[in-house]
């Protein structure tokens, strides 16, 4: 199972882990997890298989979506934080066939943002999936807002995609 318990990084250390998170978590998804024709049903897919928890003080976990769902850093399936739930909101989004996603980074201001959750573009809208919001499309009013695409080539997903859905030799 892929995780990183690293000292808080920068921002952007942080946004190269959870990017490598997604990437690792594709295989096992499209091996064990549905896929979905709506965001919405992402979003309460993943809602009901994750519980909020805090990383412990002064540590970053960054769980992929095994560990996250089947050997939980915290002892208890589908807990973690924002940036976990991101994760595993972003694979699920890939995995369904929703590559014009990405993520956004809130808080009080630009240079210090405190909380992340996953978007999606769909039908030209853009649809938010905050599992630490009750509702789907729902976002707490945060002064800093910033959307960073999740670029992932077709080709790339396309091959992430063939070799999961591979048979075992």
């Amino acid at each position: 199972m892929a995780r990183y318990k690293i000292p808080y990084p920068s921002l952007n250390e942080s946004l190269k882990h959870l990017r490598i998170q997604v990437i690792d978590s594709l295989p096992y998804a499209v091996k064990h997890l549905p896929r979905f024709n709506t965001p919405e049903q992402i979003f309460k897919y993943c809602k009901n298989r994750y519980t909020y928890k805090n990383d412990p003080a002064g540590v970053e976990l960054f769980q992929t979506v095994p560990t996250l769902l089947t050997d939980n850093e915290h002892g208890q399936s589908g807990e973690g934080d924002c940036d976990d739930a991101t994760i595993f909101c972003l694979t699920m989004l890939l995995i369904s066939g929703f590559t014009d996603c990405g993520i956004v980074l809130t808080g009080r201001n630009k240079l210090k943002p405190s909380h992340i959750y996953a978007y999606v573009n769909d039908n030209g809208q853009r649809k938010i999936l905050d599992l630490t919001n009750k509702n789907f499309d729902q976002e707490r009013p945060y002064p800093f807002k910033q959307f960073i695409p999740f670029k992932i080539s077709k080709n790339q997903l396309d091959m992430f995609l063939q070799l999961a859905d591979a048979p075992n030799p």
